[in-house]
């Protein structure tokens, strides 16, 4: 199955990792938004991510939840979420 998706299947292409995407971001004045190019950073994520943990006092036992694994896929499916004992090294 995972050859058929990797090399043949035209629905389910393989993302590169280096691909910028489009991102809003705010406008300079403050008013409205534009778009801008991004470029994906794992490093970047994970930070964010123990920031939140510890900016909201959240265990470490919130990223094993379905719900915030699911929320993560959708949100970024490049992403690949550490498990708790990752986040507390």
């Amino acid at each position: 199955m995972n050859t058929h998706i990797d090399k043949r299947c035209k629905k389910y292409r393989p993302v590169d990792p280096t691909q910028k995407v489009l991102v809003k971001q705010p406008s300079i004045s403050g008013f409205g938004s534009s778009l801008g190019v991004s470029k994906f950073d794992q490093l970047r994520c994970r930070r964010a991510l123990a920031e939140m943990l510890i900016l909201d006092e959240l265990s470490f036992r919130f990223v094993e939840n379905r719900g915030f694994r699911r929320f993560c896929f959708e949100l970024c499916p490049l992403f690949d979420l550490p498990s708790r004992r990752t986040i507390v090294r």
